[in-house]
């Protein structure tokens, strides 16, 4: 082998190292920091709860950055996730009032008597009722994290095939409920905060439901 042939072996062994250097250099990240921008930790943005508060009613609650909020009326609210058909709702809360055809009863059949109209669904192909004295199947105080008291619970349902007349039982919920007739002179009324309809309770987000219920606060 020549010296000139060794000169350029040498040379081509001396840029190979080279490279090499650069590529872990690269990779592990040593380029052009320092000591303490190496030691630095990466910064995570929390995303912050959004509020909503109806002003008629006196009530409001929170819920994530991330997902929609839905106002078809003041008794009337949702909030759900945006897909490929639009928003998929996941979470109910609708303020119930008591009507001329409530009757005489207590406030807590008014609230269980409510929340099984809420649960009731009919369509052509299927029906979807909460109506037994009988359907709870727990029920128990809840507090939100600002004090407000209610309750949680869920019920029976009668889910009815229309087309082949086939009954089956399911469980409805959870339901949470918080009183809110002082807003509602002459009148009985709370909110529910819950599983859609559309959901089966196995299929629920009752992470995301019991957030907004803990977030909830009343001051008439």
């Amino acid at each position: 082998m020549t010296k000139s042939t060794k000169f350029i072996s040498l040379l081509l062994v001396l840029i190979a190292l080279a490279v090499s250097w650069f590529v872990v250099r690269e990779r592990l990240d040593l380029g052009n920091k320092s000591e303490d921008e190496k030691l630095t930790p990466a910064i995570v943005v929390e995303r912050k709860p959004i509020l909503y508060r109806s002003e008629i009613y006196g009530f409001s609650f929170s819920y994530p950055e991330g997902y929609e909020l839905t106002v078809e009326s003041p008794e009337k609210i949702s909030v759900g996730r945006k897909n490929i058909r639009g928003i998929e709702t996941l979470v109910e809360i609708s303020l119930v009032k008591s009507g001329d055809d409530t009757g005489i009863q207590s406030f807590e059949e008014f609230v269980l008597d409510g929340s099984r109209e809420l649960c009731a669904i009919n369509h052509a192909l299927l029906s979807l009722s909460c109506t037994r004295i009988d359907d709870i199947v727990r029920i128990a105080p809840f507090m939100s994290d600002a004090g407000t008291n209610g309750q949680v619970f869920y019920l029976k349902a009668e889910v009815k095939e229309n087309t082949t007349g086939k009954t089956l039982g399911k469980r409805r919920g959870p339901f949470y409920t918080f009183n809110t007739s002082p807003s509602t002179p002459n009148e009985m009324s709370f909110v529910a905060i819950y599983n859609p309809v559309v959901l089966d309770a196995e299929d629920a987000n009752e992470d995301l439901i019991e957030s907004i219920a803990k977030s909830f606060i009343y001051r008439p």
